[in-house]
C-alpha cells in the first residue's frame, strides 16, 4: 500500500491537459545575423527546420579588408570552434530549441597601425620565438612582420619561448616598456597592449665539468674533446698508442657515463652533471713476421686463415703454414724469435718440419723459414 501510493502523488505533479515538451527530433529554427563586412554560412540546408540533436556547424567569413571581431550566440550550450581556409567555424548539437548566431566584423588594421612586439637579443645566447597569438574568441590573431617585428592585435593573448642555444641557460627576461609583465619561466603568456612591446631574454652558462684521462704516458697519450663540457655534450676519446702498444678498453674511473663500445680508440660518451675520470688501456703489440731465407729459397704458404693487420695478431690465432722449396732448395728448419725473452710458441723438436702449427703468443713473434741449396739437385729433364 505505501508503495501505491507514492505512484499515485507521483503521478499528481503532472496536468493531464499540459503539452509534451520539446523532445530530440522536433524541428526549431536558427537565425544567423551577420554585421558588415562578412558573411556566415552552416551546413544545415533548411535553417528554419533543424532537428534537436542534429549537427550543426556555422562558419564567420570576413570580407576581404576585414576580420572576424566576435560572435553574438543565443540559444546554444557547448561547441567547437575550428579555423583554416579564412573563416572561423562552431559546431554544436542543434538544442531542443530555436538559436541564433551572430557574427561581428571589423576593418583589419594596416601593419602599421598594429602594435608591435619587438624582440631583441636572438644571437647573444639563444632565441626568442612567438609560439602562438590567440585573441579572446580563441581563434588566432593577425600577425604580421613588419621590419623584423611581430605585429598583434591588441587584446591577443601571446605565447613567448625562450631557447638557450649550447651550453647557454636562461636567466630571466628584460622588458623595455612598462606595459606588460612576465615571470621566470622561460615560456610565458601576456595579453597584447595597444602599445609596442620590446623583450629581450638573459643568458647564463650552463656549468662545466673537467674530462680526466689516465693512462701510462709510455704507452700512449690519450685525450678528450672537449676536456671540460656542460651537461648533455657529447665528448670524443682518441687512444692515441704508442709505438710498440696498441688500445685494449677505456675504463670509467668516476663519472656516470656510459661508453657504449669500450675498446673503441676513438668512442663517444654524453657529459653528465659531474667530473669523469676515465683510464686509456694498452697491452703491447704483437706482430707477426713470417718470411723465408733466402727468398729465391722457397716460400710460406698459410693453410690457416692469414691474419689481415700482420702488425698486431690477436693472442691465440692460430698458426698453421708450411714451408715449399723451390726447385733447387730444400726446407732445412724454422727459426723462431719471441719479443718476449723466454717465450716459446713451439717445441724446438718440431722446427725441422715443413708443417709448422702452433698460436699466437701475447708476444711479438718473427718466424723464418730457412731454405739450403739441395746437395743432390733432381736432373734437368728439360730437353
Amino acid at each position: 500500500m505505501v508503495t501505491m501510493a507514492a505512484l499515485v502523488l507521483s503521478g499528481c505533479d503532472k496536468d493531464p491537459k499540459d503539452p509534451p515538451g520539446p523532445e530530440e527530433g522536433d524541428l526549431f529554427k536558427i537565425t544567423l545575423t551577420a554585421g558588415s563586412g562578412g558573411k556566415m554560412e552552416s551546413n544545415v540546408a533548411d535553417l528554419n527546420k533543424v532537428k534537436a540533436g542534429q549537427s550543426v556547424s556555422v562558419s564567420a567569413i570576413p570580407d576581404e579588408g576585414f576580420l572576424l571581431s566576435g560572435w553574438n550566440m543565443t540559444g546554444v550550450g557547448a561547441y567547437e570552434e575550428t579555423y583554416g581556409d579564412g573563416k572561423v567555424t562552431r559546431m554544436f548539437k542543434m538544442p531542443a530549441n530555436d538559436a541564433m548566431l551572430g557574427a561581428n566584423f571589423k576593418v583589419k588594421p594596416t601593419p602599421e597601425e598594429l602594435p608591435h612586439i619587438v624582440i631583441i637579443n636572438q644571437s647573444s645566447g639563444g632565441t626568442v620565438r612567438i609560439v602562438e597569438a590567440e585573441n579572446i574568441e580563441g581563434h588566432p590573431a593577425a600577425v604580421i612582420d613588419k621590419d623584423g617585428a611581430r605585429g598583434v592585435y591588441m587584446d591577443a593573448t601571446v605565447s613567448i619561448e625562450a631557447i638557450p642555444g649550447a651550453g647557454r641557460t636562461f636567466t630571466g627576461w628584460e622588458i623595455d616598456s612598462d606595459n606588460i609583465e612576465l615571470g621566470d619561466s622561460s615560456s610565458e603568456s601576456f595579453e597584447m597592449p595597444a602599445a609596442d612591446v620590446e623583450i629581450s631574454a638573459t643568458w647564463g652558462n650552463m656549468p662545466t665539468y673537467n674530462i680526466t684521462i689516465t693512462a701510462d704516458t709510455d704507452r700512449g697519450s690519450p685525450s678528450a674533446t672537449p676536456a671540460s663540457a656542460y651537461e648533455g655534450q657529447e665528448i670524443t676519446l682518441a687512444a692515441n698508442p704508442a709505438e710498440g702498444w696498441v688500445f685494449v678498453e677505456w675504463e670509467v674511473t668516476t663519472g656516470d657515463i656510459e661508453i657504449e663500445d669500450s675498446s673503441d680508440p676513438a668512442a663517444t660518451f654524453i657529459m653528465p652533471d659531474e667530473e669523469v675520470t676515465i683510464e686509456a688501456v694498452y697491452a703491447p703489440a704483437s706482430p707477426l713476421s713470417i718470411i723465408s731465407s733466402p727468398t729465391e729459397g722457397g716460400r710460406v704458404v698459410w693453410v690457416s686463415d692469414e691474419p689481415a693487420d700482420m702488425s698486431n695478431v690477436t693472442e691465440g690465432t692460430q698458426i698453421h703454414i708450411v714451408a715449399s722449396h723451390n726447385q733447387g732448395y730444400i726446407f732445412d728448419h724454422w727459426e723462431v724469435v719471441c719479443s718476449d725473452e723466454g717465450a716459446e710458441i713451439l717445441n724446438e723438436n718440431n722446427l725441422t718440419n715443413t708443417t709448422l702449427i702452433s698460436s699466437m703468443p701475447a708476444t711479438g713473434v718473427s718466424i723464418t723459414a730457412v731454405f739450403v741449396e739441395d746437395p743432390e739437385p733432381e736432373p734437368n729433364t728439360e730437353l
